[in-house]
């Protein structure tokens, strides 16, 4: 995903954000640490250009009553305007983006697809039977692609929620592997969305163990690099790569309302096991 996608996927609604920068706009201790900030870290001119711009206008903007705002402004209009300079200026290792999605896109859905028939074995057995399945299943996998596929297949069903400490077990076990997969990026993702609910919650005010998160996006990423260094022509491991180094941090206060962002991950990674009524009403439409 582009660094501009991911600016615009963030909540911009402007009422709770003139709110908290109508708290903040009395607090020096904020104003100063912003200013504390140097810009000049930033080689590339424009971009540390568009980096003072951003923090200046932030500080105009906290020592502006949000009443007195523009109507047809938003504070995240600041970030985006930053963001598409930084974009502007970022690697791309594609030349046709819309003939690269349809390109990844099959190549995740075969990277998906393997060992189907295993997945059904487990499918196919008993709550007190299942683990034992998967396990063995896993361990009769011929490659680290296969075990991927079968571990995201796994995790992403109505049936395994009772598996979820043994998933995050395995899962470990998969990134301190130090192999490659072109869905590893799938495999932190989904692995962060599902600890986090698990051990440390889903509400705004719980614990997020980032440090934790990024101990394992250091291990996937690097094995990234690797394959990317062996075979240097390999995009969908820049992809994979991209996706790793460039997720945030798990949000407090992002897309969800009612609680952090793990719950919004775990319907975007989980699908199958979180469906929602537009499936069903796109699987009455299919019909």
């Amino acid at each position: 995903m582009t660094i501009a996608t991911l600016l615009i996927c963030l909540p911009s609604f402007r009422h709770t954000i003139g709110i908290t920068a109508d708290l903040l706009r009395y607090d020096d201790e904020v104003k100063n640490s912003i200013k504390a900030v140097s810009v000049n870290i930033i080689k590339d001119k424009d971009v540390r250009k568009a980096a003072q711009d951003f923090e200046d206008s932030i500080l105009k903007l906290m020592n502006t009553e949000p009443k007195n705002w523009d109507e047809d402004f938003s504070p995240m209009d600041l970030l985006i305007s930053f963001g598409d300079v930084v974009e502007s200026k970022a690697y791309k290792f594609y030349d046709d983006e819309e003939t690269f999605v349809v390109s990844l896109d099959s190549v995740m859905d075969i990277a998906e697809g393997m060992v189907m028939d295993k997945f059904q074995h487990y499918l196919d057995a008993s709550e007190e039977e299942q683990i034992q399945v998967m396990l063995g299943e896993l361990a009769t996998c011929g490659n680290f692609d296969e075990q991927c596929s079968l571990w995201r297949n796994w995790a992403n069903c109505d049936k395994s929620g009772i598996d979820d400490e043994w998933i995050l077990a395995v899962g470990r076990a998969l990134m301190e592997s130090g192999n490659y997969s072109p869905i590893l990026h799938r495999i932190w993702i989904t692995w962060r969305a599902i600890n986090q609910g698990l051990y440390f919650g889903s509400s705004r005010d719980s614990s997020i163990p980032n440090h934790y998160y990024n101990e394992y996006r250091k291990m996937c990423y690097i094995s990234c690099l690797k394959r990317i260094e062996n075979h240097p022509d390999d995009i969908y491991a820049m992809n994979c790569a991209a996706a790793i180094g460039g997720r945030t941090n798990m949000n407090r206060f992002g897309q969800n309302y009612f609680g952090n962002e793990a719950m919004i991950e775990r319907a975007m990674m989980m699908p199958n096991r979180y469906p929602s009524s537009d499936d069903s009403d796109d699987d009455s439409d299919e019909e």
